[in-house]
């Protein structure tokens, strides 16, 4: 599970949120960026609707 969106509380894998600085990429940077839009953006559309 990379994360998951519950109503006031998102959680996160920290594989998927964490990144070294003096290894990661701009990709790495990149992907974490998408998870963390994407899970908020079900939180703050989805969780709303529903």
């Amino acid at each position: 599970m990379g994360a998951m969106e519950n109503k006031g509380l998102n959680v996160f894998n920290s594989k998927y949120i964490l990144a070294r600085p003096d290894t990661a990429t701009d990709s790495d940077y990149g992907g974490i960026e998408a998870v963390v839009a994407h899970e908020y953006f079900h939180n703050w559309t989805g969780n709303r609707i529903t």
